[in-house]
């Protein structure tokens, strides 16, 4: 859609560059996910994928106008642009998760 806005959680990420150090909760509107682990190369298969896919799209994304908006359930109206900065703001705050859980488990 032309237009629309972010919700105030929206404008805080967008305006901070990342996720605020608190544990958030899912909206229920997501119901309960359920996750299956696989073995780590294929998640590290899955992250070349999704890098070489993101470079073909830098130079369109960097190109767009932010006039069309699609709604995130949670920051409200984002615009290529955004979505592209979400995808990486998403991506640090598991790979802070990730180290979390690693020095927790490291005193195990």
């Amino acid at each position: 859609q032309i237009g629309g806005e972010k919700t105030l959680a929206g404008e805080w990420v967008m305006n901070n560059n990342g996720f605020p150090n608190k544990k958030v909760k899912m909206p229920e509107e997501f119901g309960v996910v359920i996750y299956k682990g696989k073995p780590k190369n294929d998640y590290l298969l899955e992250i070349e994928e999704i890098l070489a896919a993101s470079k073909d799209l830098v130079e369109l994304i960097n190109q767009d106008a932010g006039d069309y908006k699609s709604k995130h359930p949670v920051f409200g109206f984002l615009n290529a642009q955004e979505w592209f900065r979400n995808l990486e703001m998403h991506t640090r705050h598991h790979l802070i998760q990730m180290a979390e859980l690693e020095a927790l488990a490291a005193h195990v």
